[in-house]
């Protein structure tokens, strides 16, 4: 559990997250059954608005009449499709204390602690990154390597669950290790929850108090306590609240690297959600070592079924006595939906990777598996798939040759597997097209010489595709509007030029760009109607292209050189690439790669770094890699160096990439019988998007082209995003349910399973029978207590829930 620095919302997440016992979506009074003792339940969600259904998802007509009279259809009522349970919840500036409530409730409930129940204390490698909103994790872009940082990473939580009796209060213990504390230091979240009562009818909250603090060098930086409150009869309450730091009398007091966050929450509502009242506070300042910074604020919150009446103040004094800067009516019907995960289904019945499947069974992809690694008598947990291999010590490498243990405690079985490493990796691109009128408007960048009007330089651009009948240039072609000169909290930070400058290259000419959107590199060739963009995927020593021995590949361009030292690194692009081919025949660089190895290599010489190369501060500070490489077959049939991106004559080019990371290195394990595991390399597909297929119904990106990828479990990516004022990233699009989409575009249909509602702007005047009252819980002042749970237990048992997946059984 990583907490934001400026601590908006992720450190009240390390309490909120003791709510969720049982897993997401809520349910009765009773979790898991062991024995004679019923683990407890309360809610996955604490909401001070409720969601409502969205009317404007309506499943495309058309795609629906085409599947009617398949043996199933996919929306039938008992697929996945349909019975996946869908999270929801509505996001308001006023609820900020709470932001990050739902990505940690989701973390937790990837903890099964209610299943747990008087098990013991047990270890629970949760998935993060499956639970992240509000970031722009969903963007297209690639980044500057194949690697992609898409590995999936755990994080190792101790958990003790416990009850004595039907009649007596669950107590829930929780070990967080921390990573990011005050001065850089690593500690530890403790968690205590006590669970009076489950959630009911009349108590939608149930009873209980969870109570947590930051354990840092043996001493608390601060905590804080969720917990329920007594309310009216028929009326539920909790209040919040968390403080960490000391606060200084002026922000110049701050030394550098030290901060004050606090977050107060009271909220009293009725039994069903429907009205209420509410008052939240934030304050967080300190210093970074680069400034001070101070943020924050209050507001006073009512609400009945229709509407919500929002006021803010600069702190909580000011909200008590109504001096409000700012106010404003919200509906709570109408509103717009964003989705933060998506799980796509088959559309039909038929088969997938040679499985047969049925209409509205949610895709499978076999991305990887957990493991667990000797180090010196000490297991070590990790997990190895697709995107390579991720441990629990970050700063330990297992080397090549080593042994792991996949293990399936459900089975009870034990499969041991060789670490294959190789100093680089090899990446497939397949080549599609794009008429390049769809790119109107598309946002992408460029580096190159451009002339600004100030003269020409080198740098990084923004560029536009523009036509002279709908935007007025003199001739279509690709326009530079702005030079990107770095990022902020909000995204690229650009300087707009004073008039566009075309950089629309010649007949024949090349032009190399980038764009999020599809998903990386863009490749135009001068009077082409088309432009090329890539699905790419990694070679693995088990792949087909490899059934008759070693692969050979031919560079024409940016041909790396064998043992890259430090001097050709210091020396630019000269000391690292070879001289690039002057023709198909001539001067072309013919490289080998073997699956014993899988590296590659020209001669003998592998292409790597030679050991000990800093590339720290240089231009390939992001690893090296070549240009498009072509098998003999497809070299055959170029007349020029300039058909390696025309898509009819180089349909599929290899790329090599070598360094220090992880993500520069190829890294697999090898079976018994010296067969590397297989894994399922994410679905990559073009996407249109249309208004007919927008969740809320909106146009403003009706034909919208992007690559979508699917790695399974809610993992669709490739959507851009874009932040607002405060900082949030949000998807420019939300596809509606039911949309289809795929390779062909309609093997399967997709499903939002985690959305956020942001209720629309309304008169005042729509809100006047809404009173600002103050709830009858007053906001606390201090945490209501401290966990005593002293150190976390030593557990030597092998994970028992990975990413919220039960592997032992009960």
């Amino acid at each position: 559990m990583k907490r934001n620095g400026v601590a908006k919302g992720v450190v009240v997440g390390a309490a909120l997250g003791g709510l969720l016992l049982s897993g997401c979506g809520g349910g009765g009074g009773g979790g898991g059954v062991l024995g004679a003792i019923t683990g407890l339940e309360v809610p996955s969600q604490v909401s001070v608005v409720s969601a409502v259904d969205n009317p404007a998802s309506p499943k495309p007509s058309a795609f629906k009449a085409a599947v009617n009279g398949l043996s199933k259809a996919y929306d039938a009522v008992d697929t996945a499709y349909t019975t996946d349970p869908v999270d929801t919840w509505v996001h308001d500036p006023s609820m900020q204390p709470l932001d990050l409530v739902n990505e940690i409730l989701c973390m937790m409930a990837q903890t099964r602690a209610a299943d747990m129940v008087n098990q013991g204390a047990y270890i629970a490698l949760i998935d993060s990154a499956a639970c992240q909103q509000g970031s722009s994790k969903q963007d297209g872009s690639a980044g500057q390597s194949s690697g992609g940082g898409k590995s999936t990473q755990y994080e190792k939580w101790v958990i003790d669950s416990a009850r004595a009796s039907d009649a007596a209060p669950q107590i829930v213990h929780l070990w967080i290790p921390e990573d990011d504390g005050p001065g850089g230091q690593t500690g530890m979240i403790q968690v205590e929850t006590t669970i009076n009562e489950g959630m009911s009818a009349s108590k939608p909250f149930g009873d209980f108090v969870l109570n947590f603090a930051f354990m840092f060098g043996g001493a608390s930086s601060g905590g804080g306590t969720l917990m329920t409150v007594p309310a009216a009869a028929g009326e539920a309450a909790f209040t919040f609240f968390e403080q960490e730091g000391t606060r200084q009398a002026n922000p110049a007091d701050y030394t550098p690297g030290s901060q004050f966050n606090q977050m107060v929450v009271s909220v009293e509502m009725d039994a069903a959600g429907a009205q209420g009242v509410a008052r939240t506070s934030m304050v967080a300042e300190g210093n970074w070592g680069g400034g001070t910074f101070q943020e924050g604020g209050a507001f006073a919150v009512a609400f009945d079924a229709a509407h919500m009446k929002r006021a803010q103040g600069a702190d909580l004094a000011q909200v008590a006595a109504g001096t409000y800067s700012g106010e404003a009516c919200l509906s709570r019907t109408t509103f717009d939906t964003s989705a933060w995960r998506y799980d796509l289904y088959h559309a039909a019945d038929g088969t997938f990777n040679g499985q047969a499947v049925l209409g509205g069974d949610r895709v499978v992809v076999n991305s990887g598996f957990p493991f667990t690694y000797d180090n010196a008598g000490t297991d070590v947990y990790g997990h190895v798939g697709y995107w390579g291999m991720w441990v629990e010590d970050q700063s330990l490498v297992i080397p090549h040759g080593a042994t792991i243990t996949k293990r399936d405690h459900r089975a009870n079985t034990s499969t041991p597997y060789t670490v294959f490493r190789a100093p680089g990796k090899l990446t497939r691109r397949v080549a599609n097209t794009l008429p390049v009128a769809k790119l109107r408007g598309e946002g992408m960048n460029y580096w190159g010489e451009v002339d600004p009007g100030t003269g020409p330089r080198f740098a990084q651009w923004v560029v536009r595709y523009f036509t002279n009948a709908l935007d007025g240039v003199p001739t279509d072609g690709f326009y530079v509007l702005a030079e990107q000169t770095g990022w902020d909290q909000n995204g690229p930070v650009t300087s707009p030029l004073g008039s566009p400058v075309d950089v629309t290259p010649p007949a024949n000419q090349f032009l190399g760009l980038w764009s999020d959107s599809l998903g990386g590199a863009v490749n135009y060739t001068g009077g082409s109607s088309n432009v090329t963009f890539y699905a790419e995927e990694f070679v693995g020593g088990d792949d087909p292209v490899f059934a008759s021995g070693a692969l050979t590949l031919n560079c024409f361009e940016r041909c790396l050189k064998p043992n890259v030292g430090q001097s050709d690194v210091n020396a630019g692009w000269s000391g690292v690439y070879l001289p690039n081919a002057t023709d198909v025949n001539t001067g072309v660089t013919t490289y080998t790669i073997d699956p014993a190895d899988m590296t590659l290599k020209l001669g003998t010489a592998p292409v790597t770094l030679a050991a000990g190369v800093d590339l720290t501060g240089t231009e390939n500070s992001w690893g090296i890699n070549t240009g498009e490489m072509v098998t003999a077959d497809v070299k055959a049939a170029m007349t020029n160096t300039w058909d390696l991106w025309n898509p009819a004559t180089v349909a599929v080019s290899y790329r090599w990439e070598s360094g220090p990371n992880n993500w520069n290195q190829y890294t697999a394990v090898v079976d018994g019988g010296g067969n590397f595991a297989s894994f399922d390399k994410p679905i990559q597909f073009a996407y249109e998007h249309a208004t007919a297929n927008d969740a809320n119904g909106d146009a403003t990106y009706n034909g919208r082209n992007v690559r979508l990828n699917y790695g399974g479990n809610g993992d669709l990516w490739g959507i851009p995003s874009q932040s607002d004022a405060n900082g949030r990233w949000y998807p420019l699009f939300t596809i509606a349910d039911g949309t289809p989409m795929g390779p062909t575009g309609t093997e399967f249909v997709v499903k939002a399973r985690e959305k956020e509602q942001a209720m629309a702007v309304v008169p005042n005047g729509d809100c006047a029978a809404l009173t600002l009252d103050a709830p009858a819980a007053g906001l606390p002042s201090a945490a209501a207590g401290v966990p005593a749970i002293g150190t976390a237990p030593v557990v030597t048992d092998a994970p028992a829930v990975i990413g919220g997946e039960l592997q032992v059984t009960l």
